[in-house]
């Protein structure tokens, strides 16, 4: 009975060592674990068909990475799609990550025969049931998601397809002899399977799921096609696995992206050598992680309550925000649409939303109120003479904030509502609905805003006003330095007060995250020059934030939240 009783006890003891084994039990170091989700791109063995060996890259991106900080784990899987990973191998890999851990993605190089798309429709399948590639995508990453890790996307790796306007190619290999009018700079390659389905759908994917997203796809396309067709060649042993320096390739520009995200959480994580890669431009990250999202804006920063004061615009619609806490300073915000659009200010103007709703979220509201007065439509003189300032003038208070934008609606003159150009002191009087009314420069207003704040005891800070979408034919956003942008520059100069120059911090975001990113920025439609989503919002907002750090004393600075 005895050693029936011991055998019992040493069967189940080899049993939990080989389901420790089949689950690779986690390392009890307390180090978080980065797992490496994907097909033979990821993880390969075996050689070439030079005799070289080949493998994936997520065997050499652990050089990248500090050991005694992070643990790598290679999880892929050769051969593997969305659809049979999720299957057969997420059963296993799903137990042995925790809360802190960090889980990459990157799938379609075999998901051809995976039901298109990212609905939750189903196909039968050799009389099974088969979602989409999105659904398989989505369920991996809520259900790491869940067990606390953060969840990074990478597009499609590239595969060594190549075409040309004069020549065929057999993957990179040319069929026939190259004609007499080839041009090597005109070789492309591929841009992800599916006709780049795969790599959109990824990004959608991110997009819906909050997810960040690394397009490695484009990012080492880019840098193939200027490597050369033949120089990429030898990265491979097929048109997609990697001998090792091609997989050393793919591992490096996997780094560059994972740099590039704003506060990336794996730049700590970085060895000697990870830390020396280049980061990669923004324009190849996607980062979806919202730090607020629109449900989150605190209603009174951007509506108050009936009723709707004399004189305010909006036919009654229009209740002006006032501070949540009397006991706190407040931070009010005064500018144009792209601060505050629409009358409601809650996106209902065709999906457009201004900087001065997501602003919000990088501010601790236990310490400081915001308040976004900016309405559509006003001018720096609109804005002054009309509702909105003699409203809110009286309202603020010794230790209060002013932030104040403008020059979107100041064109026009005297004539129609905006300004007189420049700084200067020259007036025009204008006849307006029998009373006659003297028009001021732009400056002017700007510095009667910064002198009655002043006078209230508040400080203002001057921003230059948000710039209008316009691109060069090089590529470069398209400045105008010498009106609006400048002369708030100017007149805050004169006023001696802190300035941020918005309009040139915007352009430099623009052009590191390229026009079709941009375009993604604006409502209703690409189209649109002047007027951003909630996206476009929310990332003029961070450049808002960036723009204030570095005003000297940073005023705001002790207002901030930790991030």
């Amino acid at each position: 009975m005895k050693a029936r009783l011991q055998l019992s006890i040493l069967l189940g003891l080899l049993g939990l060592l080989g389901m420790a084994g089949r689950y690779g039990a986690q390392e009890s170091t307390g180090k978080p674990s980065i797992f490496i989700c994907g097909d033979s791109t990821a993880k390969n063995s075996g050689n070439g068909k030079s005799g070289a060996p080949v493998t994936g890259w997520g065997t050499p991106i652990a050089g990248f990475f500090d050991s005694d900080k992070v643990v790598i784990k290679n999880v892929g899987h050769a051969g593997t799609s969305s659809r049979t990973y999720y299957e057969r191998d997420w059963p296993t890999v799903l137990p042995q990550i925790r809360k802190g851990d960090f889980v990459l993605l990157v799938f379609g190089i075999n998901d051809g025969s995976t039901p298109p798309g990212l609905g939750d429709e189903i196909t039968m399948q050799n009389n099974q049931p088969a979602h989409t590639y999105g659904w398989y995508m989505s369920k991996m990453a809520t259900d790491a998601k869940e067990k606390g890790a953060q969840v990074y996307l990478l597009t499609v790796t590239t595969r060594n397809i190549w075409t040309n306007p004069t020549a065929k190619f057999n993957d990179a290999t040319p069929v026939g002899p190259l004609p007499a009018d080839y041009d090597p700079k005109q070789d492309r390659i591929e841009r992800g399977t599916g006709n780049g389905r795969f790599t959109q759908w990824t990004k959608d994917l991110g997009r819906k799921l909050n997810l960040p997203v690394f397009d490695l796809t484009n990012f080492c396309a880019d840098k193939y096609e200027a490597l050369g067709r033949e120089n990429v060649d030898k990265f491979y042993s097929d048109h997609n696995h990697t001998y090792v320096p091609g997989a050393e390739f793919v591992a490096t520009s996997i780094v560059s992206g994972l740099k590039a995200f704003e506060n990336s959480p794996f730049l700590p994580l970085l060895s000697a050598r990870g830390k020396s890669v280049e980061t990669a431009s923004a324009r190849y990250v996607i980062d979806n992680r919202a730090l607020i999202e629109i449900q989150d804006v605190p209603r009174n920063t951007q509506m108050g309550s009936p009723p709707a004061p004399d004189g305010a615009p909006g036919n009654g619609r229009y209740f002006p925000p006032t501070p949540a806490n009397l006991s706190l300073p407040t931070l009010w915000i005064i500018g144009d649409s792209t601060v505050r659009n629409g009358t409601l200010g809650d996106g209902s103007n065709m999906q457009q939303w201004g900087w001065g709703a997501p602003i919000v979220a990088h501010f601790d509201l236990t310490k400081i109120n915001v308040v976004n007065r900016a309405f559509g439509g006003t001018s720096s003189r609109s804005f002054y003479t009309g509702f909105f300032w003699q409203n809110l003038r009286p309202q603020i208070r010794k230790g209060d904030f002013v932030l104040l934008q403008f020059g979107a609606n100041d064109n026009g003159g005297a004539s129609g509502i905006g300004a007189l150009r420049g700084t200067g002191t020259e007036t025009e009087s204008v006849d307006r609905a029998g009373k006659t009314e003297v028009v001021h420069s732009f400056g002017w207003y700007v510095q009667q805003f910064v002198k009655e704040t002043r006078e209230q005891g508040g400080t203002p800070i001057v921003l230059s006003l948000t710039p209008r979408k316009a691109w060069t034919s090089d590529g470069h956003f398209r400045r105008d330095n010498t009106t609006h942008a400048a002369w708030a520059a100017e007149a805050a100069k004169q006023a001696n007060a802190p300035f941020v120059d918005l309009y040139e911090l915007i352009a430099r975001k623009y052009e590191m995250l390229g026009p079709e990113k941009v375009d993604s920025l604006f409502e209703p439609s690409a189209t649109e020059r002047l007027h951003t989503g909630w996206d476009g919002a929310v990332v003029n907002a961070e450049v808002v934030i960036a723009g204030l750090k570095t005003v000297n004393g940073n005023p705001l600075g002790a207002y901030l939240r930790a991030r």
